[in-house]
């Protein structure tokens, strides 16, 4: 804690009163902004009491103090700037996680409204159509196990699966 006598809180107050302004005007003509400015020249008048050695040199005070504001207003500026890139760099990957998810989100929705228009379609396929595709897609039967379960032949097993798979491209496209 700085010795407390006087001379040197009237020299200081002094100083004080005689720059503050100027102090504050520097500050804001690198920040461009008054309240930040006003906290900075807050700023400087602490850091020239806690060294009060350079009260006893009004020139060597003054250079301080100017240093000083520019040291504490670029040291901000390079902070600003650093949160900056990381709040842009933040938003950017949320943006790029919910255009992912609203993909996901809408390719999902796209292939369960897909689905459900190819089951309501299926249902207006005579039924014995819609048996064979049911076999052959939904249960992965070969087309020779269809034509043997069914007891029909495998040229007519393909050809309803084929008949089926037109049908619903017009419904899809």
């Amino acid at each position: 804690m700085p010795e407390f006598t006087d001379s040197l809180e009237s020299t200081f107050y002094k100083f004080y009163k005689e720059n503050f302004n100027r102090i504050r005007k520097y500050a804001y003509i690198i920040l461009k902004n008054e309240c930040v400015a006003d906290d900075i020249a807050q700023e400087v008048f602490i850091k020239v009491w806690e060294h009060q050695d350079w009260l006893k040199d009004k020139c060597k005070l003054k250079n301080f103090a100017y240093a000083t504001v520019r040291n504490l207003s670029l040291n901000l500026l390079k902070h600003k700037a650093i949160e900056r890139e990381y709040a842009e760099e933040l938003l950017l990957r949320m943006k790029n996680k919910n255009i992912v998810l609203s993909e996901r989100i809408s390719s999902n929705l796209y292939y369960e409204e897909l689905l459900e228009t190819i089951n309501i379609s299926l249902m207006k396929l005579p039924e014995r159509r819609r048996q064979i595709f049911l076999l052959s897609r939904k249960y992965k039967m070969s087309n020779r196990e269809i034509a043997d379960t069914l007891n029909i032949s495998v040229r007519t097993v393909e050809h309803q699966i084929y008949l089926t798979l037109s049908f619903l491209k017009t419904i899809v496209s």
